[in-house]
């Protein structure tokens, strides 16, 4: 009997769009509900219409206002608990060939 992790929600906050869907697809395949943004007001409406448990944003993005979006979050949902980065996560493929 396989033991399943507390996270159930995902927020994806990246701007790339191959990166964004490729993350969406493979987190969503193994049974998470994904939730996406582009940008950091996209991801503070995300998390007020979705309970987060895990939020996965771009490396580079991770600085003033990022941070700031972070710390809203925590406030806002006590249940996130976690923020992982997603700048070595690369798809395998480009959409766009």
């Amino acid at each position: 009997m396989a033991v399943r992790s507390a996270v159930q929600q995902i927020l994806v906050i990246e701007p790339e769009p191959a990166t964004r869907n490729w993350l969406r697809k493979v987190l969503a395949g193994a049974g998470y509900e994904v939730f996406t943004a582009t940008n950091d007001l996209q991801a503070l409406a995300q998390a007020d219409r979705h309970p987060i448990d895990l939020l996965i944003s771009h490396l580079g993005m991770l600085e003033g206002e990022r941070l700031e979006t972070i710390r809203r979050m925590r406030e806002q949902r006590s249940q996130l608990k976690n923020h992982r980065n997603s700048s070595s996560a690369r798809p395998p493929y480009s959409e766009s060939g």
